[in-house]
C-alpha cells in the first residue's frame, strides 16, 4: 500500500475516531446544548426580556443555592439513595446562622454554626442508612420532619427578618461582574468534579450505586462511602440555606417544598439516573438551570403559578423517562434491579 494511501486511511480513522469523541460528549453533557435552545427560545418568546443583564444576574442568584443543594443530592442519589432532608437542614442551618448573626455574634461563627448542623444531620443520615439499613426514603422523611420542628422551636415559628451587613454580603456581593453566589457554585463543582475523576472515593460511589453487594464483595468500604454522601449532603444543604438566606436576607422556619422538588428534580434533569450509579456533578448544575430558566421564562410570560408548576412535573416526568430508555447504564441498572426483585 502506498504511503499517501496509508496516510488518507489514517486521517480518516482520526475523523471517525474525533467525530464518535464528540458525539459521545454531545451525549453525556446533553443537558447544556438542551440548555442553550431553552434560553434562545426563552430570549425569543419573551422579545429580548430574557437576556437583559439584570434578569440573567437574578437567574444566577436564583440558581446558586439550589444548584448547591442538588450537587449534595446528586452524590447520594448516585449511591441509588435520596435525601428528602436537605430542604430541612438548608432551613435550619439558616435560621441558626442568621440568628446567631442578628444576636451579635461574629460572621465566622454564625456560618461555623450553620456548618455543623449541616454536618450533624448528614452524618446521622448516613449512619441510619449505612449502620442500621433504615432505607434512605424513611430516614430522611423522619430527618425532613425534625429538622423543620426544630427550626420553628428556635425561632418561635417567626422568621428572621435582620441581619447584620457581613452576612448579607455573602448572598449580595459581586466579584467584578460575577455574583459571589455563583462563585462559591463553581468552587463547590470544582471541588467535586475533582473528588469524582481523580480521589478513590469518587469511584466508590460510582460502584456502590452500580451494585452495592457487588461492591462489598470487592472490599470497598460500602459503610463509610454512604456515610461521606450523606453527610456531604447535609454540609452543601447548609451552604446552600447559608447562601439564599444571605440573598433574600432574611431566614423563615418553614421547608419550601418547590426548593425540595428543584434539588431532586435538577439531578434528574441532568441526567442522573435514580437507580444509582449514573449522572454527573456538572450535569445536575445544568439541570438546575433548566427548572430556573423554565420558572423565570413562565414568570415573565406571565404563566399561571399552578401551570407553572404542573409544567416542570412534566419536565422531570419526561426527563426521567430519557434518562431511563436513552442511557444504556441507567436503563441496565433498571433492568438488573427489577429482575433482582
Amino acid at each position: 500500500m502506498s504511503s499517501s494511501a496509508s496516510g488518507g486511511l489514517s486521517r480518516l480513522g482520526r475523523s471517525s475516531l474525533d467525530s464518535r469523541r464528540i458525539l459521545g460528549a454531545l451525549t453525556t453533557y446533553r443537558i447544556w446544548p438542551v440548555l442553550i435552545l431553552l434560553m434562545l427560545g426563552a430570549a425569543a418568546a419573551s422579545r429580548g426580556i430574557f437576556l437583559r443583564p439584570s434578569n440573567l444576574v437574578a437567574i444566577l442568584f436564583i440558581a446558586a443555592p439550589t444548584a448547591i443543594a442538588a450537587l449534595g443530592q446528586t452524590l447520594v442519589i448516585l449511591t441509588a439513595g435520596i435525601d428528602l432532608s436537605v430542604v430541612a437542614v438548608w432551613v435550619l442551618s439558616a435560621v441558626i446562622a442568621a440568628g446567631l448573626a442578628a444576636d451579635g455574634w461574629s460572621f465566622p461563627v454564625s456560618v461555623l454554626a450553620a456548618i455543623a448542623v449541616g454536618v450533624a444531620g448528614g452524618l446521622i443520615n448516613g449512619l441510619l442508612v449505612a449502620v442500621l439499613r433504615v432505607p434512605p426514603l424513611i430516614t430522611t422523611l423522619g430527618a425532613l420532619s425534625v429538622g423543620e420542628g426544630i427550626a420553628r422551636v428556635y425561632t418561635g415559628n417567626s422568621p428572621i427578618l435582620s441581619v447584620p451587613p457581613a452576612y448579607k454580603a455573602l448572598g449580595g456581593s459581586y466579584f467584578g461582574p460575577v455574583p459571589l453566589p455563583t462563585l462559591i457554585l463553581l468552587t463547590v463543582v470544582l471541588a467535586l468534579v475533582f473528588i469524582m475523576h481523580r480521589m478513590a472515593i469518587g469511584k466508590q460511589i460510582y460502584a456502590v450505586g452500580g451494585n452495592a453487594v457487588a461492591a462489598r464483595y470487592a472490599g470497598l468500604n460500602v459503610a463509610g462511602t454512604l456515610i461521606f454522601v450523606y453527610t456531604a449532603s447535609g454540609v452543601l444543604a447548609s451552604l446552600a440555606g447559608l447562601v439564599q438566606s444571605a440573598y433574600v436576607q432574611e431566614a423563615l422556619p418553614n421547608v419550601d417544598m418547590d426548593t425540595l422538588f428543584a434539588t431532586i428534580g435538577g439531578v434528574v434533569v441532568g441526567g442522573a439516573s435514580l437507580s444509582g450509579g449514573s449522572g454527573r456533578v456538572v450535569n445536575s448544575v445544568g439541570g438546575v438551570l433548566v427548572i430556573v430558566v423554565v420558572e423565570n421564562m413562565m414568570n415573565i410570560l406571565g404563566v399561571s403559578p399552578l401551570l407553572a408548576e404542573g409544567v416542570l412535573g412534566f419536565i422531570v416526568l419526561i426527563a426521567v423517562y430519557l434518562n431511563v430508555g436513552l442511557n444504556p447504564n441507567a436503563l441496565n441498572a433498571w433492568l438488573t434491579q427489577r429482575s433482582g426483585q
